[in-house]
């Protein structure tokens, strides 16, 4: 967009932002600022936290990148205005950016120029994140910038010095006093409780092996128990008087998989949400035998239908999916971090893999590291078979008798 065209204030929504930074081809594209004229009159763009927005007057300068929910005001009276300044959204992220196991990146990256531009008065940065906080004036947040490609990054807490973050809900603000490159890091704490993804199940066809790829993941963990108990209520109700047989099948064909969507993805670590996931499976047993009474175990009736746990099929899964990746039947590579187990002992299969070291439960429980300690533990027969049927006919009676590690009570 040329410098001098206006932006229409009424349509920037930072806490609202969903737009996803691609052009019509689908790649990424590089945003240049839209400049909003002080003297235009303008209506009063909706924020999160109107009370913040104090700083706003008629002498600045505001750049507006609508697509990405980016506001950049620069004070009054600087040696620097507007159109004077480019703002770039950075979506790659930098290999000399070296993040603790205790950090997360929540933002895109920012660099704004000319490099040497310093402002007595700072520059505010109002930009969308993706991290999900209990109390976001509690959180601990890192800023990480360097002046120009060739420096490395110098990390900020966000409490200290410039530059200094402040975190909402939705959206941040992130005051400067000098132009660099910067990204935004939130620290694992007890007020941060993840990330806000989005997923679409769809590669190309023509996608290259090993090519790297943008992944966009949205995990319904809130309201996938509530939306499978509406669909056993529908057949509760369609086919009370039909046959066990009947069914058994109807469950199988249209509650459980919204139970099992993304298993190999999302499986909960929390025996409070795995327990919940079970009472959707116990109630559609109670509903083929037609069995409701309390003297009943619905535990029990889930055995005599032959449906293992849903934990259980959760695991095998992912087993399945790193037997997919460890034999190249699906186009993901393991990480540089996942290597060969350096100890293996007569008990091990040849293809046993270290378990990466984690102190953090979402670490811990995640894909690889859970996976691993699994796979590990699967015979010889199940991990170098040629076939998907064959590792899951070895693998699921294994899998039925593990024991969660001392100290843990998932698996």
């Amino acid at each position: 967009m040329e410098a001098g065209q206006r932006a229409k204030p009424a349509d920037f929504r930072p806490h609202e932002y969903t737009s996803q930074p691609t052009d019509d081809e689908g790649q990424m594209t590089e945003s240049f600022h839209q400049i909003s004229s002080p003297s235009a009159p303008q209506e009063e763009s909706p924020v999160q936290n109107p009370e913040c927005r104090d700083d706003l007057s008629e002498d600045t300068d505001v750049i507006r990148l609508e697509k990405h929910g980016i506001e950049v005001r620069i004070p009054p009276n600087g040696a620097y205005s507007a159109k004077d300044v480019t703002v770039e959204p950075i979506f790659d992220i930098p290999p000399e950016l070296v993040l603790k196991e205790t950090e997360a990146i929540i933002s895109f990256g920012l660099r704004m120029s000319p490099s040497d531009a310093t402002f007595d008065n700072p520059v505010t940065v109002t930009m969308p994140h993706c991290g999900i906080f209990t109390k976001p004036e509690a959180a601990k947040v890192v800023t990480y910038y360097r002046k120009s490609a060739s420096e490395s990054f110098t990390a900020i807490p966000s409490s200290n010095g410039s530059p200094r973050c402040a975190v909402r809900h939705r959206d941040l603000d992130v005051h400067i006093n000098h132009f660099s490159e910067f990204w935004i890091v939130a620290i694992i704490t007890w007020v941060f409780i993840g990330k806000r993804v989005i997923c679409t199940p769809y590669i190309p066809v023509s996608t290259p092996r090993n090519a790297e790829h943008v992944l966009f993941v949205h995990v319904r963990n809130a309201n996938i128990e509530k939306e499978a108990n509406k669909t056993l209520g529908l057949l509760r109700r369609t086919l009370s008087p039909c046959t066990k047989d009947v069914k058994s099948r109807a469950y199988t064909a249209l509650v459980r998989p919204q139970l099992e969507y993304g298993a190999e993805a999302w499986n909960p670590h929390t025996s409070g949400a795995a327990e919940g996931l079970e009472r959707v499976q116990k109630t559609a047993a109670r509903f083929v035998f037609r069995d409701y009474r309390r003297s009943t175990s619905a535990t029990g009736l889930v055995s005599q239908l032959g449906w293992d746990k849903l934990h259980t099929r959760r695991l095998l899964a992912q087993s399945t999916m790193l037997f997919k990746i460890h034999h190249q039947l699906v186009n993901i590579c393991l990480p540089h971090l996942i290597t060969k187990a350096t100890y293996i002992s007569r008990r091990d299969h040849t293809l046993k893999l270290s378990v990466p070291v984690a102190t953090i439960d979402s670490y811990k429980y995640s894909f690889y590291p859970r996976t691993i300690r699994i796979w590990n533990q699967l015979p010889a027969t199940a991990v170098t078979t040629p076939t998907v049927a064959a590792f899951q006919m070895i693998a699921l009676p294994v899998i039925r008798g593990l024991e969660p590690p001392v100290g843990s009570r998932m698996l």
